[in-house]
């Protein structure tokens, strides 16, 4: 088997031929196996024990993780199975500046101040300890000191953990210019130290869970690995590979505008990806005529009517040539009723407080550079980007985005709306799904629902977790191959290597003929299998593959 690399994104070519120890941690932490018994409390009554009276908070949205939470009015506890002399990472979130007794086997409790720096902040901290277990059943106990305290998201992990990695590291491929991030889900005892290679050769303060390569150039291509450790393992990851591509002189279309059905009142945005190496000119047609002013990467409908639907494309030019984009059709329904509205916003002092966090988990999003957008609908398949983009503030507000009111069009006052807000980098695309398709940082929290109301009363407000943004992926993000075996009837097995909950379009081409499409595979884990079914039809043949969907 032999790796070739050409203008295709990557070509595989083949022949038929207990002692107590307290400690605080501070680096981020990944870890596989909790022998914590219902953690989360979504079934309060598996796994705890408790004396006299313990608040139950189910299906709340303002649970740190999952979708309850308690508060014991005294102590509560589980006993555990544990290894004697192993050391454990005890992981628990308490929200309101809480104090708290923690109790680890027979040991004495240790009193625990969970206090927020963030005076603004109601919301949950994050406590990090150790501690050794002395035989094969530990109890674990938080106790009251001396109020009740809210407790969610406890976790108990063997800090000897050996290190693996849960996805193998993605392949990529960008133009000369661009941008590309490869990412490490490593599990593992914390806590996780990293440490990215390139042919092998360590790059110097690429040591964080994410390696992004900036402004790549032909000296950037090859092969990436990255080598993780924590206290007692070490482990290297499979190579994969980056392919940069020059920049063509003409314009390159590289992400196509796509049909749209929108519901009357949603917003619409088009947008095309086009690479170059010289400076681009944009001019957005509908139904073939020239929109005043659509002059750049993207066409904005902030509430889109009847009289909007049509087929729009857009004509890309520069002094080297022009490429006119495929035509995207905008469908508009009507709404159907008068819409309800919502509170738009991620803080609200005893409603919701769900700041939004960048890659590292840790710096909060601040300033116009990001964005957020509500996504809503019917039901939680037919979300649709609802009123303008907004801005993060900053200060003691970082974290938190504008806040504003939100008439979600077609689902009338007393209803159920489907919501979800979504954040990005904003320098990257104007829109959630044009910053993804650029490699910008993206994501996304949980759907949730939300009751729509009418004026005169106050909107309720949206209740969503705290979430972090993704790293970015190159609008070539490509996959490797690895060759199974040949069946009885000829045809050849194969396993695509790529990101984990995208799909991807698979093609093969057999000289002298073009690239063709022979499958489209969803690639659920990072790993995934296929046959190609004509492969005994050839004698030499090449494969290729591409993210199409996230």
């Amino acid at each position: 088997m032999k790796h070739i690399r050409g203008r295709a994104n990557f070509f595989l070519v083949w022949g038929l031929q207990a002692t107590l120890f307290f400690s605080v941690i501070t680096t981020p932490l990944f870890a596989q196996s909790n022998i914590v018994i219902n953690g989360s409390f979504e079934a309060v009554d598996s796994g705890w024990n408790w004396s006299s009276a313990l608040g139950i908070m189910p299906n709340n949205y303002q649970a740190y993780d999952g979708l309850a939470w308690v508060e014991p009015q005294a102590a509560i506890w589980q006993d555990l199975s544990t290894g004697p002399n192993r050391s454990y990472y005890l992981r628990f979130a308490t929200k309101n500046n809480s104090r708290v007794r923690v109790g680890w086997a027979e040991n004495p409790p240790v009193d625990i101040q969970t206090a927020n720096g963030n005076i603004l902040s109601s919301a949950w901290v994050v406590t990090n300890l150790i501690f050794t277990a002395t035989s094969t059943v530990t109890r674990l106990q938080f106790e009251t000191n001396p109020n009740p305290f809210r407790l969610d998201a406890v976790e108990v992990l063997w800090l000897e953990e050996p290190v693996t990695l849960a996805t193998p590291i993605a392949s990529r491929s960008s133009f000369a210019g661009g941008a590309v991030t490869f990412s490490a889900n490593a599990i593992g005892g914390p806590p996780l130290r990293y440490q990215w290679l390139h042919y092998a050769a360590p790059l110097l303060f690429q040591t964080n869970r994410n390696l992004t390569l900036t402004n790549l150039s032909s000296a950037d291509s090859g092969q990436y690995s990255v080598w993780i450790t924590n206290q007692f393992h070490s482990m290297t990851s499979a190579p994969a590979d980056l392919v940069i591509h020059p920049l063509p002189n003409p314009p390159l279309i590289v992400t196509q505008p796509k049909p749209r059905i929108a519901i009357e009142g949603y917003a619409v945005k088009f947008y095309v990806v086009v690479v170059s190496q010289e400076t681009l000119s944009y001019r957005w047609y509908r139904d073939n005529n020239e929109i005043t002013g659509a002059t750049n990467s993207s066409y904005e409908l902030p509430t889109v009517t009847s009289g909007d639907a049509g087929i729009y494309s857009v004509v890309v030019s520069n002094h080297f040539g022009t490429a006119r984009s495929i035509e995207a059709e905008l469908q508009v329904l009507p709404p159907g009723t008068t819409g309800g509205w919502v509170n738009f916003g991620n803080r609200q002092v005893g409603v919701v407080d769900s700041p939004i966090f960048d890659t590292d988990q840790t710096t909060l999003l601040a300033g116009t550079n990001y964005a957020a957008q509500l996504y809503a609908g019917v039901t939680p398949n037919s979300l649709q980007p609802v009123g303008a983009v907004v801005a993060f503030r900053t200060g003691i507000l970082t974290g938190y985005f504008t806040p504003s009111t939100r008439v979600i069009p077609n689902v009338i006052a007393g209803n159920l709306a489907y919501v979800q807000v979504r954040a990005w980098d904003y320098q990257a695309g104007k829109t959630y799904e044009e910053a993804q398709s650029r490699g910008g940082r993206f994501g996304k929290s949980k759907i949730t629902s939300v009751t729509v109301t009418a004026p005169p009363t106050v909107p309720q407000v949206i209740g969503f977790k705290s979430f972090s943004l993704e790293a970015g992926r190159s609008p070539l993000a490509t996959a490797k191959f690895d060759r199974g075996e040949q069946l009885p009837d000829g045809s050849r097995t194969w396993q695509l290597i790529g990101d984990a909950g995208y799909t991807y379009v698979v093609e093969s081409r057999t000289p002298p003929n073009d690239w063709a499409p022979i499958l489209i595979l969803t690639n659920a884990t990072g790993t995934v299998s296929f046959v190609d079914t004509n492969a005994q039809n050839a004698s030499l043949k090449f494969y290729r593959a591409q993210i199409i969907e996230p």
